[in-house]
Formats: structure tokens, sequence, C-alpha cells
């Protein structure tokens, strides 16, 4: 059966790039998402700037060396059980222009009921970005 939904939003995550010595932050957590709260995760992605260069807020997205190293730690049904998912096994969109780009080609799907609580969610890397100007996670979420 295919995966259906009714409900999508993209969800977008900055960080701050630091000009002279790079951000040297490992763990960066989500804004509160009040169109989100109290509904059930369906399922979500990310993207890297190998298949989609700029935010809708035209920053830039994290390079897949940066992926490679991030890990998304959800806060779900009052319990930080879903702890340290791999971003690359969310990708799902294979780059044009980097064939050796990671990505899956399913969507993460979470059980049914899964209710997220977005300001107590972060990403967190195995060493700090070292970014010197803003970059932005983006997430597409899928809910109901």
């Amino acid at each position: 059966m295919a995966f259906k939904t009714s409900k999508y939003e993209l969800v977008e995550l900055t960080v701050a790039g630091v000009a002279s010595t790079g951000n040297t932050g490992t763990q960066f957590s989500f804004p509160d998402l009040p169109k989100l709260r109290y509904t059930n995760l369906q399922a979500m992605e990310t993207f890297a700037v190998d298949t989609v260069t700029v935010s809708p807020n035209n920053i830039a997205l994290p390079s897949a060396a940066i992926i490679q190293k991030s890990y998304l730690v959800l806060y779900a049904n009052e319990r930080q059980d879903i702890y340290r998912v791999p971003l690359v096994s969310m990708i799902r969109t294979q780059a044009t222009n980097n064939a050796s780009a990671p990505f899956v080609r399913a969507l993460y799907e979470f059980a049914p009921g899964t209710q997220v609580t977005w300001d107590k969610c972060f990403i967190q890397l195995a060493s700090a970005p070292a970014n010197t100007t803003n970059i932005s996670y983006i997430f597409g979420v899928y809910y109901n």
C-alpha cells in the first residue's frame, strides 16, 4: 500500500555561522512549532545541499559531509525514545549532481499516534559544523 498523508509542513532549523572561528556547537534545538502541536507525526524527510540548494528563507543547506555527522533526537509521546536517528537515513531524494551523495528511497515513517514536542527536540552532531555562514536544516514533516 502506498503512503498517504493529508498534511505537510516544511520545518527549518537555522544554525548560525560564526565568522571568525566557525560554529563550535554540536547541538541545535528546534523552535516551538505551534502548527504541529498535538498532531500525529506520520513521516519525515530531510534534504542536503546536493538536492535543494537553499531553504525557503534563502539560506544554504548543510553539505553531505555535515549531514553525515548529524543525528535527529525527537521527544515523542512524553519520552526521548527516538534518539540519534542518522539524518542520512532520512534523505530520499537522489542528487543529480553528486552520485556519491547518500540517500534512501523510502520515507522515514513513525508509529501511529506519535506526537512530538518540538521545542524539546534537537539535532546533534558528532563534531562541530564549523560553518562561518548560516546553514539551515530543512525537514518535510507529514502529519495528521
